[in-house]
C-alpha cells in the first residue's frame, strides 16, 4: 500500500518532475502539502534539522528522499528551498 501520510503530496510533486533540480518557496511547499510549514522549518537556527536529508526525520524520509531528490540548499532570507536530484 503505498504511503499516503502528510509528506505523500510532496513526493508525488517531485517524482512527476522531469528536471534535475528546483527550487521551491516555503509557500509552495505548503500549497504541496496542504499545511503550514513548522515554524522550526522557516528559520535559520532550527530550519538546517527539519530541511535535512536525514532518512530518520519524516518528511525527508516520505517526501523528498522518496522521491529520489534530496535538499541541497535552503535559503532562509527569500524563504526557498533548493532540491536536486540523486543520492545525497
Amino acid at each position: 500500500m503505498p504511503y499516503v501520510g502528510k509528506y505523500a503530496p510532496l513526493r508525488r510533486y517531485l517524482e512527476g518532475m522531469q528536471e534535475p533540480g528546483c527550487e521551491l518557496r516555503f509557500k509552495r511547499v505548503e500549497e504541496i502539502i496542504g499545511s503550514e510549514l513548522p515554524r522550526s522549518a522557516c528559520r535559520r537556527r532550527t530550519g538546517w534539522l527539519w530541511w535535512t536529508n536525514e532518512p530518520s526525520r519524516t518528511q525527508a524520509k516520505n517526501g523528498w528522499l522518496a522521491a529520489g531528490w534530496f535538499v541541497s540548499n535552503v535559503d532562509y532570507v527569500n524563504s526557498v528551498v533548493y532540491l536536486a536530484r540523486g543520492p545525497r
